[in-house]
């Protein structure tokens, strides 16, 4: 019978499954090791239970109403769960038994769970039972489940109903337990305190050694080892001849051996007691027989695997400062947290997050997911305060309705970006040869990041303008934008743009087109987009930029200048940024001509370190908008008082706004975008 892997509360790795015949003497080996309160409990008597009529009842080939599950640790029986139901009856009684020395890990919750999905599917109603008052460890897996309970009381015992009927308590009840065995199970692979490099080498071009190098420039703060049998030591750290040969149990082994060696260093690693493994070898996916003993070998012993066929593992965390990846530079550390199937495209994010100051909170490649998957990732991201945002990278889901459940939730806190693969016939057949990866259908995919609440987006320089947005920015309330320009070919040219990309062109108040032209020199267009002409003074560009960001009806401000002889307006912004930032409304700076999409801002008033916000940026500007618009239109804000705005100009009466909403900390840097996404 086929067997799921599962985490139980504190991180141990269990298999489940279906019992059967076969399963007969470990089911009574089970019962038979009950202490005496433990049979009290289960059968409401301490005499010797006949337990063999029952284990035969739950093992009988032909028992479809009376299903039983069993959780499996190191090949032997440690917890069972069943119920019975009469011919016809849309109800069941249902019986869980757990080894003394297991209980309290979540087993007979976990098991719960299987016999809920089975009554379900079976059209079951409710499952009963009666259940001891003096057995509290029962009384609160059944409140840990997640669905209701109906109680009734007669003398000690109590007659317990739990109704089956789908509730969003209940889901979010299960992702809440997976989430808190996988962040224990994730600690020692992204938070570990000792890390050994199997297959260090000396020569500088060789992987195990870039990824010791990379953990010492890095600052790694654990312990560090190596294994190279023909060294004694590499890049100073000590090296030994193998993993059993440390003095210490590593919390992290990175492997970077040969495809035919991985599955013995693995295997030296698990008897050594290492708890995570990075393997970075390729090839692995085409030797079937080396994959299912890896598999095998990392869930028995209840370990967790990146890779293989990966570029490593990153946490710019402080605490941990660990670079255990073959990046060509360390990334600085920020709120961006980064998962993909792909090397390259964990490269290429991290150079450009890099270069636009976004920096990242950490960074796994999942290569060929022999183990750890991107819904373990969402779990870490959504429980983790340094992360902001999250961008992914996936040519296939192992489990959709998972990731639906998982990337719905740490949508509902943080924006999730994902980048879109494997739409085209020929993308498809790249993402087989590339990770082995078995697609899913464009129309399910796009369906399931519309569910999610996900931001999708088409390659790598798109997510990184999403995301500049995301995490250095107030996200738009609404689509209304207000465009102003010293140029009005440019301002037409963004109008354009908007239109196209779903954004209004917001319609400004009297009171500000009225103060606009009082300050603005004749000739100027005070409608929206608005033209201040060549010939202004760069603070008058900067006044009239932060009255706009005041506007009510304004939710975003696009400024774009050219330079002329006269002079640049673009260089005292930085008091607009700040005033647009207090409004909470986003400037985004477009700067016609710049040869990168997204770039940082270093001159004049945006290089002061006084200035606390920045103006993004990118080349193909409309879509950060349009994405910053639809995750503020997906999620629930929680209530927030009134806000004022700033009196850089003084607002029309009773103007109002709300505060800021951002997805990342107040920055100090400024952005611009080039010109050929302007006019897009």
């Amino acid at each position: 019978m086929s067997a799921t892997w599962a985490l139980t509360a504190d991180g141990a790795t269990v298999s489940v499954r279906e019992l059967g015949e076969p399963d007969r003497d470990e089911l009574r080996a089970l019962h038979a090791r009950l202490t005496p309160d433990d049979r009290y409990l289960r059968f409401f008597t301490l005499c010797r239970v006949n337990v063999d009529r029952y284990v035969d009842s739950l093992t009988a080939a032909d028992g479809v109403g009376r299903p039983a599950f069993g959780a499996f640790r190191d090949g032997h029986l440690v917890a069972a769960a069943s119920y019975a139901a009469d011919p016809g009856a849309d109800t069941a009684e249902f019986a869980v038994v757990v080894d003394h020395d297991d209980q309290s890990h979540g087993l007979g919750t976990l098991l719960l769970e299987s016999l809920v999905a089975t009554a379900r599917s079976r059209g079951l109603t409710a499952l009963t039972a009666d259940v001891l008052a003096t057995n509290p460890r029962m009384l609160r897996a059944l409140t840990d489940l997640g669905l209701p309970l109906r109680c009734e009381r007669d003398d000690d015992v109590l007659h317990v109903t739990v109704p089956l009927a789908d509730t969003a308590r209940y889901g979010a009840a299960v992702d809440t337990r997976d989430r808190s065995a996988d962040l224990l199970t994730l600690e020692p692979l992204l938070r570990p305190r000792s890390v050994v490099v199997v297959g260090a080498g000396r020569s500088p071009h060789s992987v195990g050694h870039a990824v010791l190098r990379n953990l010492l420039h890095g600052g790694f703060t654990g312990d560090l080892a190596a294994v190279n049998p023909h060294a004694r030591e590499v890049l100073g750290v000590r090296s030994h001849q193998r993993v059993r040969d440390l003095p210490f149990a590593p919390d992290l082994a990175v492997v970077c051996v040969p495809a035919d060696a991985v599955v013995a260093v693995v295997r030296d690693c698990a008897e050594h007691g290492v708890r995570a493994v990075v393997v970075t070898s390729s090839g692995l996916s085409a030797r079937p027989g080396a994959a299912d003993a890896l598999r095998a070998l990392v869930r028995t012993h209840g370990m967790r695997m990146v890779g293989p066929n990966c570029v490593g593992v990153l946490n710019t965390d402080p605490a941990t400062r660990l670079d255990a990846t073959f990046l060509d530079r360390v990334p600085p550390p920020g709120r961006v947290g980064v998962v993909t199937q792909s090397g390259g495209v964990a490269i290429a994010l991290a150079h450009d997050l890099g270069r636009v100051g976004c920096g990242i909170s950490a960074m796994v490649s999942l290569g060929d997911k022999f183990d750890v998957s991107a819904n373990d990732l969402l779990h870490w991201w959504t429980a983790d305060e340094g992360t902001g945002a999250v961008v992914a990278y996936l040519e296939s889901f192992g489990n959709p309705r998972r990731f639906a459940r998982l990337a719905a939730a740490l949508a509902r806190r943080k924006p999730l970006v994902v980048i879109r693969a494997g739409i085209s016939a020929a993308g498809v057949r790249a993402a087989g040869s590339h990770t082995a990866a078995l697609t899913s259908p464009p129309v399910a995919v796009a369906a399931l990041y519309r569910h999610t609440g996900a931001t999708a987006v088409d390659g790598i320089a798109e997510a990184v303008d999403v995301l500049t947005l995301f995490t250095t920015q107030p996200l738009p309330a609404a689509p209304r934008v207000a465009i102003v320009s010293n140029a009005g070919g440019i301002g037409v040219l963004a109008a354009d743009a908007c239109a196209r990309h779903g954004l209004t062109v917001a319609e400004l108040h009297p009171g500000t087109r009225a103060e606009l032209s009082a300050s603005l020199p004749a000739g100027a267009a005070v409608g929206n987009p608005v033209d201040t002409t060549a010939v202004v003074e760069e603070k008058v560009f900067t006044a009239v930029v932060a009255r706009v960001a005041a506007d009510d009806g304004v939710d975003a401000v696009v400024a774009l200048t050219v330079p002329t002889a006269l002079g640049d307006p673009a260089g005292g912004l930085g008091p607009a940024a700040r005033a647009a930032r207090e409004c909470g409304v986003p400037l985004l700076f477009v700067r016609p001509g710049q040869a990168v999409g997204v770039m940082r801002e270093t001159r004049g008033a945006w290089s002061s370190p006084s200035t606390p916000t920045w103006s993004p940026p990118c080349a193909r500007w409309p879509t950060p908008l349009t994405a910053g618009r639809g995750w503020t239109a997906r999620r629930s804000p929680p209530p927030c008082p009134t806000w004022t705005s700033p009196p850089c100009s003084p607002p029309p009466t009773g103007s109002r706004r709300s505060p800021p909403r951002t997805g990342g900390p107040t920055p100090r840097r400024a952005w611009t975008w080039s010109p050929q996404q302007a006019s897009r």
